[in-house]
């Protein structure tokens, strides 16, 4: 299977946790991913399609608290 640099570089860094990891996380702990946010967020769903990786769950929150 051909993978891209970034891709690679994401899956070394998630084969390298014994845990889930959010998108921030993956760009803090791969300064070597030459790409920005949203293309980050193209290349898990590009590893997720090709089935090298899966999505645990999603979090959400408000960005403010409620008064």
């Amino acid at each position: 299977m051909n993978l891209s640099t970034n891709e690679s570089a994401i899956l070394r860094v998630l084969w390298a946790t014994d845990r889930p990891l959010t998108r921030r996380e993956i760009l803090d702990l791969c300064p070597s991913l030459t790409c920005q946010k949203r293309t980050a967020f193209v290349l898990l769903n590009n590893l997720q399609q090709k089935g090298l990786i899966k999505v645990t769950c999603l979090l959400y929150t408000s960005p403010s608290a409620r008064d």
